[in-house]
């Protein structure tokens, strides 16, 4: 067969979820029946702070996150009650189980699982500056808050999906194009003001989302 009926085959046996392009191995069989995670999307509480998925709970942070001012993209914004071009700070990282896998000389690498970026509007920044801090302390940047806030944080949370960009493909190894499950969750003040939107996104061949109805 031609060269590109290759391609096209490989392609769609890696939108199926049946192969996955694997840097220095090919491309990987992954089977004709994926297992994916039972992702339970709830608030939770332990003695670290907020959690928000009992599957995720053990991830670790891979790599080194960045945090930094930005424009608030325009959906962001809307999340934020923000004007179109507003100032926001970005908490960027990627999470996922560290040593999961191993490339061809046995040596284990981590296995990035999905990503989690956060947008801060600008004025929380100005008024708690620990949001820009690398290290926030115990219970994280929610516990800060809600001392700050003298109150409870309370969610809301949406689900849709996006297509994986350069940006994705490189740090969650799926494939350009690849369909992705996109969380965005805000986080609101007693007053109702919101203080946090969280843009997580998953590949979507490895996450089922299970809601008791």
């Amino acid at each position: 067969v031609s060269d590109q009926t290759v391609r096209t085959a490989y392609r769609t046996l890696t939108i199926e979820g049946l192969v996955r392009p694997s840097h220095g191995k090919g491309t990987v069989v992954l089977g004709a029946v994926l297992e994916p995670e039972d992702r339970r999307r709830e608030v939770y509480r332990d003695e670290l702070g907020y959690y928000f998925d009992r599957a995720a709970k053990g991830y670790k942070l891979l790599g080194t996150p960045t945090v930094g001012p930005a424009v608030a993209p325009p959906d962001i914004a809307r999340r934020l009650r923000l004007p179109l071009g507003g100032g926001v700070v970005v908490r960027d990282r990627t999470l996922g189980i560290p040593g999961e896998g191993s490339d061809r000389s046995g040596r284990r690498r981590p296995q990035p699982m999905q990503t989690a970026t956060s947008y801060y509007p600008q004025w929380l920044a100005d008024e708690l500056p620990i949001v820009v801090a690398a290290d926030t302390g115990l219970g994280g940047l929610y516990d800060r808050v809600e001392e700050w806030a003298g109150g409870p944080l309370s969610w809301v949370e949406a689900q849709g999906a996006v297509l994986a960009d350069a940006d994705m493909k490189k740090r969650l190894g799926v494939p350009l194009g690849a369909a992705l499950v996109r969380w965005v969750r805000v986080a609101s003040l007693p007053d109702g003001r919101p203080v946090e939107a969280i843009d997580i996104r998953v590949d979507a061949a490895r996450v089922e989302t299970v809601m008791e109805l």
